[in-house]
């Protein structure tokens, strides 16, 4: 059972639960992304690790050509 109680008596109260509903969904989505964002960059520290970023060898050259 949810916490939300869905029996109303007034269009009004409806709207009101319906809005407190819409702010516990958009925080829940806020913790959601931020937790995602952590596990993104714990990921890519494992893999750095692992396997180092490559060097960029584009501003090298063999000499004037």
């Amino acid at each position: 059972m949810t916490k939300y109680n869905f029996e109303y008596t007034t269009l009004d109260e409806r709207i009101a639960q319906l809005e407190e509903r819409v702010e516990d969904l958009e925080s829940e989505r806020t913790d959601l992304i931020n937790d995602l964002y952590e596990l993104e960059n714990r990921l890519q520290a494992q893999i750095d690790k692992i396997a180092p970023p490559k060097y960029n060898l584009d501003n090298y050259s063999l000499g004037d050509k």
